[in-house]
């Protein structure tokens, strides 16, 4: 087993810049590695073995699902940390909130949300993407989604942050962080939801508190809070990475850019690329019973990393795996999971992803990264990028 391996860190903030030749390593070396952080937990690269545990939960349990574990919660986060059976009933519940029916109206809110974010540096000829755009776009929208003060958003912001990347470099001060915002974020919650269970509105918590659990039960308070959590902590920093990580690509690669804005409608299979390309989440899983994988057994207990990132350029899989193909089609990339918990907000996230790609494309077409300026990119529970300074022709509002 190579020696980086054994120190493999998604948290190490020396590989954020470039995690892909040491992905490539462990793909071709150490398929199934022993990294010694975290208490000690397995990691699985290549395409064929992270979809195997995706399909087969009842060995790779989701719960819990962060390595390491804490994510400023001390309950499971519904439905990612619950398996089957239960987590069918719940999946029955959320997925007609999630579905086109639900989403699809939200275009014309969305995309007004875009268009005051760009309104607000059009006029410059450059802006901060990540700051400006890529982090307030999905807390807004989220907002939106949930009927709560758009206002509310730099809040959300900060404890998003805060939960997700912790403080590089010191656990134990990362730990400390998560459990403060995890605190605050239950504390807002619960407040919405006394309100709700009080006074139903046409809002998502009120779906939920009506919501019968496998057509019986009432979800309990605790249940919604749990929900909502996740709803917040799976949807916010995954969309803000994709987003950042593609048009950071796009932004150094101007003859591809250019397909996009000539062709609006590619746009669609260029996102998919894009996530391919860079796939963000680094999930966990957790043995149920004792499985062999590479000749090594793996025992009931162990913890499992399913590095997706590596997934995406495995040549086993894709072709040309290390060379995006905006059009390429099928793509069976794993930047939304696969099997049972495949990401319920998938269509939420691509309907986002289309509206600031198209709005992008349209108003501010020849971006670059600024002179003298240097992507910052960071590494963790989700791969994305903390600084992306364009600049392109001042439009008008």
């Amino acid at each position: 087993m190579p020696e980086a391996m054994r120190r493999f860190d998604v948290h190490d903030p020396a590989i954020a810049d470039d995690p892909y030749p040491l992905y490539e390593e462990f793909r071709a070396k150490c398929p199934l590695g022993r990294a010694e952080g975290h208490g000690g937990y397995w990691v699985l690269s290549r395409y064929e073995d992270v979809r195997f545990a995706y399909d087969n939960p009842e060995i790779f349990s989701s719960n819990p699902n962060a390595i390491p574990e804490n994510l400023g919660q001390d309950r499971p986060m519904i439905p990612l940390e619950i398996d089957p059976p239960d987590h069918a009933y719940y999946r029955r519940i959320l997925a007609p909130l999630f579905g086109p029916g639900r989403i699809n109206p939200l275009e014309g809110q969305l995309r007004a949300l875009v268009t005051e974010l760009i309104d607000a540096f059009i006029e410059r000829g450059s802006c901060e993407f990540v700051a400006e755009l890529a982090n307030p776009f999905p807390t807004r929208a989220f907002l939106t989604l949930m009927g709560w003060p758009l206002e509310d958003a730099p809040t959300f912001l900060k404890w998003t942050d805060d939960i997700i990347r912790g403080v590089p470099g010191d656990p134990e001060a990362s730990t400390a962080l998560r459990e403060e915002a995890g605190l605050a974020l239950y504390t807002y919650f619960a407040e919405i939801v006394d309100a709700r269970t009080e006074h139903r509105g046409d809002d998502l918590v009120s779906a939920l508190l009506d919501a019968r659990f496998a057509g019986e039960r009432e979800l309990s308070q605790f249940e919604v809070l749990d929900i909502v959590f996740l709803l917040l902590i799976a949807g916010l920093d995954t969309t803000k990475s994709v987003l950042s990580n593609g048009i950071a690509w796009l932004a150094e690669h101007p003859d591809e850019r250019q397909k996009l804005i000539d062709d609006p409608s590619a746009i669609p299979l260029a996102v998919e690329e894009l996530m391919r390309w860079e796939s963000p989440i680094a999930p966990g899983r957790r043995i149920t019973r004792d499985v062999e994988m590479h000749g090594v057994t793996l025992r009931e207990g162990d913890r499992v990393m399913l590095l997706c990132g590596a997934t995406g350029r495995d040549s086993a899989e894709f072709e040309d795996a290390n060379t995006v193909i905006l059009d390429r089609d099928p793509n069976r990339h794993l930047a939304f999971g696969a099997g049972a918990h495949r990401c319920l907000g998938s269509h939420l996230a691509r309907l986002e992803l289309r509206i600031v790609f198209e709005e992008i494309h349209r108003r501010m077409p020849d971006y670059r990264v600024s002179e003298g300026s240097k992507i910052v990119r960071h590494l963790g529970h989700v791969r994305g990028v903390d600084t992306l300074p364009l600049t392109f022709t001042p439009g008008a509002r």
